[in-house]
Parts: structure tokens; sequence; C-alpha cells
């Protein structure tokens, strides 16, 4: 018994001294409601418009997609992982093309979200398209030079390069921690696609993620059972006769 008390014990000093982002994580139901009206490159880029539902309350909200790999539709309804992390430094998606892996740095496509969102460019329909397609070519390398759903200026596309650049030069000194990324729940999505719905990218934390109150709960259950288990081990242990 001795052994479940002391890995219990490691579980509960590994969330005291720092959790994992997915230990954290909530799942929440979204819905896709239109993609505005802004369009690069043949496709709708910048804000989208969605709604997720926080207990039983639906919020409207506008997220940048950072995958031109899937699609979603209006009307279409799924269920995401939502993540929030302290340091975007180590968390990376691995892209295959052609046989050849590339590591992409979310914080570069988070840098890129937040110029996107922030008062500075949101108001500028050209400057948030052109970012939009550099985010898309962070985790779809080249994307925007093969011009796959209709023609990008070469103006645009300059501009394109631009936004990688500085994306790339100035990733390292941002602060993430107000970024909110939605994953999808494979299979989730009503009705079927023709794949998974997109992945996205927000500011601010959904109140549905775990707050305090919830960690500290579960944190008090994990020590209960070391404890009832650490009863149990010395329970177990044969007497000594004086």
């Amino acid at each position: 018994m001795r052994k479940y008390t002391l890995s219990l014990g490691a579980i509960l000093l590994l969330l005291i001294l720092g959790p994992p982002a997915r230990l954290w994580a909530d799942t929440l139901p979204i819905a896709f409601n239109s993609a505005g009206s802004n369009v690069m490159g043949g496709v709708y880029v910048g804000p989208y418009n969605l709604t997720i539902t926080v207990g039983s309350t639906q919020v409207p909200v506008k997220l940048i997609c950072d995958d031109a790999a899937d699609e979603v539709y209006n009307g279409e309804s799924w269920t995401a992982y939502t993540s929030t992390f302290s340091s975007l430094t180590n968390v990376q998606y691995t892209q295959t093309i052609n046989g050849n892996s590339k590591a992409v740095n979310y914080a570069e496509a988070g840098w890129l979200v937040q110029q996107m969102l922030s008062p500075t460019y949101s108001g500028n329909s050209t400057v948030v398209g052109t970012m939009q397609w550099a985010l898309w070519d962070v985790f779809d390398p080249g994307i925007s030079s093969t011009e796959p759903w209709g023609a990008i200026t070469p103006a645009d596309q300059m501009q394109i390069n631009y936004w990688l650049g500085q994306a790339a030069a100035n990733y390292a000194s941002g602060d993430y921690s107000n970024l909110v990324i939605y994953t999808p729940v494979p299979g989730s999505q009503i009705p079927k696609g023709d794949g998974p719905p997109q992945e996205f990218i927000g500011l601010g934390t959904p109140q549905a993620m775990a707050e305090p109150m919830t960690l500290w709960t579960l944190l008090a259950v994990l020590l209960s059972v070391c404890l009832a288990c650490w009863r149990l081990d010395r329970a177990e242990r044969p007497s000594v006769s004086r």
C-alpha cells in the first residue's frame, strides 16, 4: 500500500508546484455564427463570430482561426477544450509537410492574435487580413504563396511576409497569459463536416475554466485520499508485542 501513498503524494506535489495547462482546462460548447465580411485571398479573414456556452449562458465571442487546413460552417457547433498557459515558450505543434516535420511555435501565433485584436490594428481590415494569412503561414508554411483559394496581391504578400518577420522577432518578449486556445474535441461537431472544426484563439478567460476554489477542492480530495492510504498502510503493518 505504501507505493500508492507515495504516488498520490507525488501527484499532489506536482499540482502544487505547477499543474499542466490541460489539467486546468475545461470543455465548452461552441457554435460558429458567421465569418464577418473581411475577405482576402478568396477566404474570410480576421475575427470570426462564435458563441460559447458557459453554464446556461451563451456568450458571444470574436476568435481568430489558426488552422487553414480545416473548415467550419455557419450553424456548425462542437465542443472545444479551452487551454491557457502562463507561457507559450514551450507550447508547440508539430507540422509534417512532404515528410518533413516542423515545430510550430504557438507564441508566434499568440503574438499575431494579440495584434489583430488590439485597438491599434483591429479597425484596419487590410492589416488584419495580412496578419491572418501570416498566422496561417505559421501553422502551414507557405500557404499564402500557394494561393489555394484565390489571388493574394503582391502588395499583400509583402505585408504577410512583414508580419511573419515581426512575429518571429517579437514573440519571445510577449505576455500570452490572456490568450485562450479553443481546440476542437474530435468527432464532436454537429453536423459532421468534412473534417474536424478549426482551432481558434481568443483573449480573456472563459468563466467555465477551473476557478481557484475548484482547484483547492481538487487538492483537498487528493490530500484526503493520500491520508486514507497512509492510514491503511499503518493498519496493515504487523503489530509488535512488548
